[in-house]
């Protein structure tokens, strides 16, 4: 792989807050952090203060793995919600994320939900199954929605900014 391009760390907002680091193609570490669980999610600011810290972990963790790689941050950009509660979550988990990725000076990157799911699955309105199964398959493992998510939204911003100039450079 190209070390010029940078590291994707994909991010799925929600309860369950899928994660993926990416190398191109390539998933490097990808799950969930719960952030419902335990005694933090019990005090109003819990679930922020450990999204926060879990991110700051992730962030430092990969840079401690590959200090001469640029990290970037891609985000699934929703234009509506099917709830109140649904865009309250989406806009803290943003918040949160732009918070400590500005902190740690990594970009933060949107796709669309289109354009990944297209990119990723040949359909733009592919549901969590379709998508879930179709990353599941080019991993070989099975993994909650949440977590494709993330690899899907990381792989989309791959394929849309980086794929052919990875293929433009191994030609020279």
């Amino acid at each position: 792989m190209a070390d010029n391009r940078p590291l994707i760390i994909g991010a799925d907002y929600g309860n369950s807050y899928g994660f993926a680091v990416l190398d191109g193609v390539e998933c490097l570490d990808s799950g969930v952090f719960k952030l419902k669980a335990g005694a933090w999610a019990k005090l109003s600011w819990g679930r922020w203060w450990l999204l926060r810290r879990y991110l700051t972990q992730l962030v430092t963790e990969t840079r401690e793995k590959h200090p001469k790689r640029e990290i970037v941050c891609a985000f699934e950009g929703v234009k509506r919600h099917t709830s109140t509660a649904s865009a309250h979550v989406w806009g803290g988990m943003h918040a949160h994320t732009e918070l400590v990725m500005g902190d740690l000076d990594v970009p933060l990157i949107e796709v669309n939900v289109g354009v990944w799911k297209k990119l990723v699955c040949g359909a733009g309105n592919a549901s969590k199954t379709e998508y879930t199964e179709i990353i599941g398959s080019r991993y070989a493992r099975e993994m909650p929605d949440d977590e494709a998510a993330a690899i899907g939204i990381g792989l989309g911003v791959y394929y849309r900014d980086y794929w052919e100039k990875d293929a433009i450079s191994s030609v020279d």
